[in-house]
Formats: structure tokens, sequence, C-alpha cells
């Protein structure tokens, strides 16, 4: 930290950043910095005691290294994932493809995660410590609830076409798999499993997006998840799509939440020019925010990894695996967005806490704005629109947590290990 007194508004300064821990944190390849700046007042005032902060800002730092090994620029679809230790099987029942795992020494079987073959969804992605199943029914999603400038406009607004559109909240659309291959890898110890799906509106069984979904799990429990979306010509006159991403539902015990990204309070892309980037702690209690009119809220921009844990510290991390340094959106709330769209006052939304209560979370590659310029007409600003004509890649890693394991650390030497492993 350094402090600088005395500047006055017009002069420049010229701040050297040296050192021994500057100089290392350059030599990590993965490491993203932000030079965080604080002003704040000298003197008491009649409104502001001295030190009372009057404008913040943060940059995040450009720099070049030579590269040594690796290409982290490279596409995501010429990447593996380099297995360790443990033998893998691929079991298949009526209704599910089911990847476990044969400890070497124990001979003992535990299940890593089941894919559902109706929709080619994750129904479970288990702990092989303590056998929990740390989140299920991983799907692709496309609605919110609403907020009040959603619904601006009547006919018109952003809301009354998505609905139009089978866009609803309260009946999402649903992936319907019409093709789905496995494959082991038992040299690597990884299994493949790819779900062609066709999405379909609950109303009228349209078609409206086409999704292909591959999973690549490994014997550790690391599991890749790549998801490409194409919206069909159906939603062309749509104007804005709420948002491409996926959701799940966690264990209520992982109610402990660590995240990379803008912080601490909500923030949305139209949005997060206060919100800066950090490390921050918080819960589902805390994400959300108790709007009177119960609505999408709880939103984080630009998150590299998202960590949930228990009591214990053991849990798992979801982190960008894009290597595009965009990051993602997510948020994780105490109440469901069909929860949200069905009530019209918080007074109607049960009371949970944390721990006692299923943690509903979204990941999203693109999310709307919220605009707000007026609230009586659609007004997001083109750049902050989800065009429904464009086709949506992104790819996300899951990663068992124990209580010593550091996300930051352990994020970087997979996504390293990811990259060694092209074939």
């Amino acid at each position: 930290m350094i402090w600088v007194e005395n500047l006055i508004l017009t002069e420049y300064l010229t701040i050297n950043l040296t050192g021994k821990g500057f100089d290392d944190l350059l030599m990590e390849k993965s490491q993203r910095l932000w030079l965080n700046i604080v002003g704040k007042s000298r003197y008491d005032t009649i409104w502001a005691k001295a030190g009372h902060i009057l404008v913040t800002s943060q940059f995040e730092l450009i720099y070049f290294y030579r590269k040594k090994s690796g290409n982290l620029d490279s596409p995501l679809s010429s990447c593996r994932l380099i297995s360790r230790s443990g033998t893998m099987v691929i079991e298949e029942s009526e209704s599910a493809i089911s990847v476990c795992n044969l400890h070497d020494k124990t001979g003992l079987k535990y299940t890593l995660g089941m894919v559902e073959k109706s929709t080619g969804s994750i129904l479970q992605y288990r702990d092989r410590a303590n056998d929990r199943n740390l989140f299920h029914s991983l799907l692709g999603c496309f609605t919110r609830a609403a907020t009040d400038n959603d619904i601006g406009g009547g006919t018109k607004s952003y809301n009354a076409r998505w609905l139009r559109y089978g866009l609803d909240p309260s009946s999402p659309p649903l992936p319907v798999c019409f093709h789905l291959h496995s494959n082991m890898d038992e040299q690597q110890r990884v299994v493949e499993v790819r779900a062609h799906c066709d999405v379909r509106s609950s109303r009228e069984g349209k078609v409206i997006f086409h999704q292909v979904l591959t999973y690549h799990l490994d014997d550790s429990g690391t599991l890749l998840m790549n998801m490409n979306v194409q919206p069909t010509d159906s939603l062309r006159f749509i104007g804005s799509l709420p948002r491409v991403g996926v959701t799940l539902t966690i264990d209520p015990s992982l109610f402990h939440i660590t995240y990379c990204g803008r912080g601490p309070l909500e923030n949305y892309p139209d949005r997060k020019a206060a919100a800066h980037q950090g490390i921050w702690e918080s819960s589902p209690s805390k994400m959300g925010y108790n709007y009177i009119y119960p609505t999408e809220n709880g939103n984080r921009c630009d998150c590299r990894w998202v960590a949930f844990r228990d009591e214990t510290g053991k849990g798992f991390c979801i982190a960008d695996a894009c290597f595009s340094g965009q990051g993602f959106n997510f948020s994780a709330l105490l109440h469901s967005q069909k929860e949200l769209y069905e009530t019209s006052h918080t007074h109607q939304l049960q009371e949970r806490e944390d721990g006692q209560a299923p943690i509903y979370v979204h990941i999203d590659t693109a999310l709307m704005g919220l605009g707000g310029d007026v609230s009586w007409r659609p007004c997001v600003h083109p750049e902050y629109e989800v065009s429904p004509k464009s086709r949506y890649e992104f790819s996300l890693l899951f990663i068992h947590l124990e209580p010593v394991s550091n996300p930051w650390n352990l994020v970087n030497s997979e996504l390293m290990r990811l990259v060694n492993g092209r074939s």
C-alpha cells in the first residue's frame, strides 16, 4: 500500500511498482493484477470527518511476460484432463450414465457423477470422501425473474416478449437429448460424455435452442464442462435473451462462499463500475437483496472462480475455463428464479437460513443488463443486450476442495494441468 499526501488536482504522479514481491507476481502467467486508488478527505468538514472516502477507482495492470511453456490462448477444444490415480468405470441404466471410480488400493467403488439420458444434464456430482451429492440438476438456463424494468412497456416489454417466445421462469424450456455418447480413455483414465439436445419451450414444444454439452470427468472428481448453444431462428425477433448459462442446485451445507470477481455488493453488466475486483466472502442469505417486489438479484460480474464450502472447509470450486479473461456472472440464492417470479411481495417468500435450504446457483456467460434510463419502456443499451442471433460457447471447471485447499492456487494449477493435457 502506498500513501500519497497533498496531491494537487492537476498534478501528475508516477508510482514505480517494483520489488521482490511484485516481481514474483509478474512471473506467474495466470495472475491478474489490479491497482486500487482511494481518495480521502484530509480535514474535518461540516458534512464528514477527516478520512472520509471521496473517490475510489480500480485499474487492471497490463503487463507482458516471456512464455516458457503452455499456451493459455489456444482453443479449449484441444484441451483435455490428465488423470492421476484410480480406475474409471462407466455404468449405464435405462435413465442415466454413471461414472464411477475403483480405487487402486482399496478396490472400493464410488460414483463421481451421473448424466441423465433424457436431458443430457448432470443429475449428480458427488463428494467421493463423504459420499454426498455436492450439487444436482445442472441444466442450461435462459430465463430470469423479471425486474420492474423488464416489465416496463406492456406488450412490448422484454418480459412480454420472453413469455411470448417460451422463456417463462415459471415453466422454463427444457432440453430433450436426441443423441448421447460416452467413451473412456483408459490410458488417461478420463471419461467423456457428449449430449446433443434440442431445448424446447414448455408450452408449445417448439425448439428454441440447439445445445451440445460435453463433460470430461477424471478419477479425481475434476469435471470439465463445455456448453455450446445456438438460438434458433424462431427467437430472432425477441430483441434480447435474458441470459445464457447454467443453473444448478447445491447442497445446503455448502453455504460458505468465496469468490474471485467483482464485489462486495451485487452488480450487473451495466452497473458494475463501483464494484471492484477482489476475493470476497459471503453466503446465500447475504448475496441477494430483498427487493419489495421479488425479482432477479444478487449477481456478481467478471468472476474467475467461486468456491462453496461446508463448516469443515470441504466442498468444491467452479472456475472459468475459457481462458478469455472475461470471467462469468454468478449468483447464489436461497430462492429459485421460479419462486421469485411467482411472488409479488417479499412477505410471500418463505424465510430461509444458510445451511437449512438448498442453494440455487446461476453461472452465466451472458446476462442482459438492468437498464433504468426510464422504467416504462425497454431501454437496456444495445451493448448490454444478449443477442438471439449469436452462438455461445463457454467452459467451466469443477474441482473438489479439501479444508487445506487454496482455491486461487488450485484453480491455477488445474488450468495448467488442463493445458498441458493437450493431445
